[in-house]
């Protein structure tokens, strides 16, 4: 049985098989998917984790997302670096340190008054207009309860009473109070540290590899198949070539951490195994540098998927529900189709000429 996880997605263009084409070579930029997390500074007075400003922490939640190694905030009258590597905040001659985490967003509180100690839920409509102002980059955000207008503040961290300001809140993005979201930052990939533990997803553009698979494309002619038959009214004939144009890399720390657990539960289960050899063993030395090492007992590998569909598994999953049922396109039935060679792979990747994507994913082979 095998199980699978997508670490890479390629853009590439083939090269006409007939001379005097020309081929575009647009690139997308790699995107950015954070799930929403509370950026939190440790007390210097016991025990605890205070929230950084919302504002702040908005920021802190993009630079990271971004992989910046730090950032440097004006706190107070001091400057202090963000250190994502570390997890700690420190001032400008190092002499005050602290521990920062990032914890999984559960929603927006308030406090009765300023004095008070305990925090109560805004109604999920009212947390989640706050939370799309803070994320738009608004300084304030404005809504409406029992017939009045309140504001609130995100670098105060202040509610005020448009009709009475006297009438003052304090306000607070709620954190988990696991505060590790499951230990999902145990045995990530060395590449991918700056995730930490809330569940993150997010896209890295990897020029470096562009190279290393433009190279690879072109090292494997592939003969003329039935799968490259007549499709969109017109002949596919076999590419001469391709122009590899973007590649990225899909970090997922919830979908990494249960496919290790999988992988595991084969390692345990399969005992010893013959060795598979495969054509991408080629791109291990390159792949390898940053990230964790396939595992040779459960005969773990990298193969690519072409499908149309490919951006669409890259931010979600394989769904075997969704794939093409007919015996002349599925001679094995609805499985995961893997390929050791990309020319394969390109044959269901679409009519197009350029600007397809072929995934390149990690996958547990066993026997």
């Amino acid at each position: 049985r095998a199980g699978e996880v997508v670490r890479l997605r390629v853009r590439f263009a083939r090269q006409p098989a007939m001379p005097g084409s020309s081929t575009s070579t647009a690139a997308s930029e790699a995107s950015v998917v954070v799930q929403r997390g509370v950026w939190q500074y440790s007390s210097t007075s016991g025990p605890g984790w205070h929230n950084f400003a919302a504002y702040l922490g908005w920021q802190l939640e993009q630079v990271n997302a971004k992989g910046e190694s730090s950032l440097k905030v004006p706190i107070g009258n001091q400057q202090y670096t963000i250190d994502f590597e570390r997890l700690e905040q420190r001032n400008a001659d190092g002499t005050k340190k602290r521990k920062i985490r990032r914890a999984p967003f559960c929603g927006w509180q308030h406090r009765q008054s300023q004095e008070g100690a305990v925090w109560y839920d805004f109604d999920e409509e009212v947390s989640d207009m706050l939370e799309r102002a803070l994320e738009a980059g608004e300084d304030r955000a404005v809504f409406k309860a029992r017939g009045r207008e309140f504001e609130v503040d995100f670098k105060t961290m202040r509610q005020v009473s448009r009709s009475d300001a006297t009438r003052v809140r304090l306000v607070q993005r709620r954190a988990d109070r696991r505060g590790d979201c499951g230990g999902l930052a145990a045995h990530l990939p060395p590449s991918w540290r700056r995730i930490l533990a809330t569940p993150m997803r997010r896209k890295v553009k990897c020029d470096d590899l562009v190279p290393v698979f433009d190279s690879f494309f072109n090292s494997f002619q592939v003969p003329w198949t039935r799968d490259r038959r007549l499709r969109a009214g017109r002949q596919q004939g076999v590419p001469s070539g391709y122009v590899v144009q973007t590649v990225v890399q899909l970090q997922d720390n919830a979908r990494w951490a249960a496919y290790r657990q999988q992988r595991d539960k084969v390692v345990a289960t399969c005992g010893p195994v013959k060795n598979i050899s495969v054509q991408t063993r080629q791109l291990e030395p390159q792949l390898l540098g940053s990230h964790e090492a396939l595992v040779e007992s459960c005969n773990e590998r990298y193969l690519f998927h072409g499908s149309p569909q490919a951006e669409a598994i890259a931010d979600n999953h394989f769904d075997l529900t969704l794939a093409r049922a007919s015996k002349e396109s599925l001679l094995g039935g609805s499985k995961v189709y893997l390929a050791e060679i990309a020319g394969k792979a390109d044959e269901y990747t679409g009519v197009a000429d350029s600007g397809l994507k072929m995934l390149l994913c990690r996958v547990i082979l066993g026997h």
